[in-house]
């Protein structure tokens, strides 16, 4: 990904917490590129670019309050990294799998001629126009 980056670019001041990350103690820091950029850092290698919440949903293309409902209804999985200060980080991979959740198009069946439809299913339209 980003492997051009060394630990000598990254800030140590903006460096992060441990993370336990699918039941196994896996060590990552988050470090500061001087561009102002965060990354995961393994053993000091830098594992994948990450993007603020505001960057991110900007990119994927849907609000706050529509991320925080889909997590909540379980519509989507909340992401896996957060900062000292638990604001959420999303990798290209977290970005991906909601911008996929966000332009997911579900088909409805157009009514038959003359029918209109509802919860119940499709009515029948009488010739006064009411439903028959």
């Amino acid at each position: 990904m980003e492997s051009e980056l060394t630990p000598p670019l990254l800030s140590r001041r903006a460096r992060g917490s441990c993370y336990q990350v699918g039941g196994m103690a896996d060590q990552y820091s988050i470090m500061k590129s001087n561009d102002g950029r965060l990354h995961l850092v393994k053993n000091g290698e830098v594992v994948e670019s990450l993007c603020r919440m505001k960057e991110a949903l900007a990119r994927i293309g849907i609000t706050a309050p529509t991320y925080y409902r889909w997590v909540n209804s379980g519509q989507i999985q909340d992401v896996r990294f957060r900062d000292r200060a638990n604001w959420r980080l999303f990798t290209e991979g977290d970005i991906q799998r909601i911008r996929a959740e966000a332009t997911r198009v579900n088909v409805v069946s157009p009514a038959p001629a003359g029918e209109e439809t509802t919860d119940e299913g499709p009515i029948t339209l009488g010739e006064s126009g009411g439903a028959g």
